[in-house]
């Protein structure tokens, strides 16, 4: 077990998971670190996160507003970049992308499309 995936609280990820939270990791720094899991978790391995995360992931942002503490509506630009720099294409922008990317797991990659989803 790497060190990352012991930091994030993941297990038996396949090579494709572990290259996204290599590439995540120095992204999510910006960011308090009671929010880091939730998003690496979601990102990697398709775990459900809090209500901000989610309304963040949905597009949502009077949802985001809504539900941000301080530190992150102070952040919610840098959330928007994060996704939209370094996160999988289909994992984010709608409640459907959302709800999908959890059921598959995580499992599709922008650079793995034509290899279908993830064992």
């Amino acid at each position: 077990m790497t060190a990352l995936v012991a930091e994030y609280a993941l297990a038996d990820l396949d090579e494709r998971q572990e290259a996204l939270l290599a590439e995540l990791h120095p992204a999510v720094q910006i960011f308090p670190g009671r929010m880091r899991g939730p998003i690496v978790r979601y990102l990697v391995a398709g775990r459900r996160p809090g209500d901000f995360l989610q309304a963040v992931i949905r597009n949502d942002l009077r949802e985001a507003v809504s539900r941000a503490d301080d530190d992150n509506q102070a952040l919610l630009l840098a959330w928007v970049q994060l996704l939209y720099m370094h996160a999988p294409a289909g994992s984010w922008g709608s409640l459907a992308a959302l709800e999908e990317w959890i059921e598959r797991r995580g499992a599709c990659y922008k650079w793995n499309v034509d290899q279908g989803p993830a064992g």
